[in-house]
């Protein structure tokens, strides 16, 4: 069904969601226009980015007697950076449901992943806790979603908008360097529709030079190179990682579970290509409901390795996640770490049982 502003006017407290981030903007410029508060100087309009000023700010903002239009709008960007819990600690979550009549609070989700987030927990609804505290308290929620198969097509439209074509490969790279993050590669084909300048049509290079990767994707490179067996490739990419976080130790342990991730999709995968159909999947991470990057990814790496190796990486990384939740006495979680990626490297190498 299609957004009603004036629907959604009807409340003081909207919450925006959702990993379909154009129809997301859409949805906020159709309720600032349906307020009237679409001009750039609009005086009754406040953007606040959630981090930066405090939930108290929020409502003390969305609060004020307008002073020229009918309503004091006051819109919230980026608001899963700041938990409820966290907010609440300026003020109680029970002034979302105290707005006054001349007040309209808009909560925009534009981020879904966060980057010290462990990487298991990113796939988690994070916005449920906004969710919730917004219909406690009356609010109107509506949630942006589409689906893998629509993003080609979006992305293609996109593009299209913009006067620009974009190749197959371009858009798959751009899918894979903001892994998969559908509100993320809109975001960068903005970006990338001004940057190519009068070229009629995005290229794989483009993207390459323009595109800013999410930190998960150095993580991918990094396990598609062990998989492949080069340690190089696979040290340079945990390199790359160290440079970006601020919480290196942090980041290492929460790497474990995606190498066991990997792991249990590539079984399924080798199972796909060795029956020509699934031999089992997990209940709760079943590769055929995965999406079609990581569906063509495992099936893609489980073509190098057979059962025998893909046992021996998985008794690797077990030893590997004992070591380091013992907290071996003289040996950092990093250089666990890198002894584990040289295991499965020289494991993936061995052809002969493959």
């Amino acid at each position: 069904m299609a957004f009603d502003a004036k629907v959604a006017l009807r409340h003081r407290l909207i919450f925006l969601e959702g990993d379909f981030a154009s129809e997301r903007k859409k949805a906020l410029d159709s309720l600032v226009e349906a307020a009237e508060l679409s001009d750039a100087d609009a005086f009754d309009r406040e953007s606040i980015t959630a981090n930066d000023k405090p939930f108290a700010e929020w409502i003390s903002s969305a609060s004020t007697t307008p002073f020229l239009a009918d309503r004091r709008c006051v819109i919230v960007r980026n608001v899963l950076r700041v938990h409820p819990d966290e907010a609440a600690e300026s003020l109680s979550l029970d002034y979302l449901s105290k707005l006054p009549e001349s007040a309209l609070l808009i909560l925009v989700a534009d981020d879904e992943t966060s980057v010290k987030e462990n990487y298991q927990d990113a796939q988690k609804d994070r916005a449920a806790p906004w969710r919730k505290a917004v219909q406690k308290a009356k609010g109107h929620v509506v949630k942006f979603t589409m689906k893998d198969a629509n993003a080609n097509k979006n992305l293609i439209d996109i593009a299209k908008s913009g006067g620009k074509k974009i190749s197959p490969r371009a858009m798959s790279l751009l899918l894979e360097m903001t892994t998969n993050r559908l509100d993320r590669a809109e975001e960068e084909l903005e970006k990338l529709i001004l940057y190519v300048g009068d070229a009629p049509e995005i290229q794989p290079d483009d993207v390459k030079r323009s595109v800013t990767p999410e930190p998960e994707h150095n993580v991918f490179q990094m396990l598609d190179a062990c998989w492949r067996g080069d340690a190089r490739r696979a040290l340079e990419q945990l390199q790359r990682l160290r440079g970006m976080s601020r919480d290196f130790e942090g980041e290492v342990r929460r790497l474990l579970p995606m190498f066991a991730g990997q792991l249990r999709n590539l079984w399924q995968a080798r199972g796909v290509i060795e029956k020509s159909g699934i031999e089992w999947e997990l209940e709760s991470k079943p590769l055929g409901k995965q999406n079609d990057y990581a569906r063509r990814k495992a099936l893609e790496n489980a073509q190098k390795l057979s059962y025998s190796q893909l046992l021996e990486c998985m008794h690797t990384v077990r030893y590997s996640n004992t070591r380091m939740t013992a907290q071996s006495s003289g040996v950092a979680p990093e250089e666990i770490l890198e002894q584990m990626i040289l295991d499965i490297c020289q494991i993936a190498r061995n052809r002969k049982s493959a």
